[in-house]
């Protein structure tokens, strides 16, 4: 199992989601430390410098995060609608 670790960024904008999607949100991310946190859905980051970011599509909103191996940990980058996470 990995170790989720939210950003403050990234935490401060899952918690001013609305209900609903801050439910569906947190229960993606929660599913991200089973045993592989690049589930079926999961895409790998282009066009940003670091190629490690991974992100999980829920519904409208996106989680950007990376895969620590070494550490066993994933920690979360990003959340929210697509439009604003990506910028």
């Amino acid at each position: 199992m990995y170790e989720i670790s939210v950003k403050g960024k990234a935490r401060k904008a899952i918690e001013r989601l609305p209900h609903g999607p801050h439910e569906r949100v947190l229960k993606a991310v929660e599913d991200l430390a089973e045993e592989d946190p690049r589930p079926q859905g999961a895409r790998k980051m282009r066009g940003t410098d670091n190629l490690e970011e991974w992100r999980v599509r829920v519904g409208e909103y996106r989680v950007v995060y990376r895969v620590d191996e070494d550490a066993i940990r994933v920690p979360i980058l990003a959340a929210g609608p697509r439009g604003s996470v990506y910028r």
